[in-house]
């Protein structure tokens, strides 16, 4: 019994101090009275029935949502507090108790088999609390998608902020200040990180496809398609001064297998060189044989 109560006032010991264990300072300004006085006197329809008699509606409409930034953000900073709070507390105090029950289990050699069952216990409330509530490695990272957005919105919000009262009127003002508030949640920070993943599982597969169906020739097929290049542009001076109208004509047969427009003789001298690279990438992605026969037979026909 008395190795039962020992035990019992080691968890209240380490458990009771995570109670004041806190990650972020204590707020100056309390998140309730923020949000009493933006209910209480700068409710929807109180402000919209007030507005009508206002001198300066856009200087109105701008502190009735200044206030609701406010409340809003210090609702949030104690949401965030909570978070905090209960990772690193909980966290904290279940190990302090693990650590006792250990320790204590080697100091009472008769409780050890209880301690240890204890301890055991524990451990496993420990990593049942961390898989549920997002502990650790995880909960970083939906506070950073919760403050990313909100960011964003309070943005959209200040440039409203800034036009005159017609083109952002108060009930404007509202909604955006209810998805700004709706941004703090958890909720729709997991299917952001959800989309993310999403995202990349997409670009991944892509990559992948890409790289499947990559075109890697063999040499002969290189060599090949080097000679092919080269008949095409033969006639080019080498400093790329002019594009003689046979070679375009070639070039321009190419292209028109990538599906490019063919480009007219008095054309500007770049144009006609970027026909010859259309030409010339569409060749560079030919890897069979019979791709390489239909470009030589398309571009040189039965001549050069």
């Amino acid at each position: 019994m008395t190795h039962r109560i020992a035990a019992l006032a080691l968890g209240c010991f380490a458990l009771g101090g995570c109670a004041s264990f806190d990650g972020i300072q204590e707020p100056v300004m309390a998140s309730d009275v923020a949000v009493q006085t933006a209910v209480g006197s700068y409710g929807l329809a109180t402000t919209l029935e007030r507005i009508e008699r206002e001198t300066d509606k856009k200087a109105y409409r701008n502190r009735v949502i200044s206030i609701w930034l406010l409340a809003i953000d210090t609702r949030y900073d104690a949401f965030r507090r909570d978070l905090s709070r209960g990772r690193k507390g909980a966290n904290v105090g279940l190990d302090m108790l693990t650590l006792g029950l250990t320790s204590a289990g080697a100091i009472w050699d008769g409780a050890a088999s209880e301690l240890s069952a204890l301890a055991t216990g524990v451990g496993g409330t420990r990593a049942s609390l961390d898989r549920e509530l997002y502990f650790e490695k995880t909960l970083p990272v939906l506070i950073s998608y919760m403050d990313a957005e909100r960011l964003t919105l309070r943005g959209a919000i200040m440039e409203g902020m800034a036009k005159p009262i017609g083109d952002y009127p108060l009930e404007q003002g509202f909604s955006d200040l209810w998805r700004y508030q709706s941004a703090g949640s958890l909720d729709r920070a997991i299917g952001k990180a959800a989309e993310g993943a999403a995202e990349q599982v997409a670009e991944a597969e892509y990559d992948y496809s890409q790289a499947v169906e990559l075109c890697l020739p063999t040499q002969q097929q290189d060599v090949r398609r080097r000679s092919l290049y080269m008949r095409m542009i033969a006639g080019v001076p080498a400093d790329e001064s002019a594009v003689p109208d046979e070679v375009l004509a070639r070039a321009n047969r190419g292209a028109a297998l990538a599906g490019k427009s063919a480009v007219a003789t008095d054309a500007a001298l770049a144009t006609k060189l970027d026909q010859i690279y259309a030409a010339s990438d569409h060749l560079n992605g030919l890897c069979k044989e019979s791709e390489l026969d239909a470009f030589e037979a398309a571009v040189f026909g039965g001549g050069s």
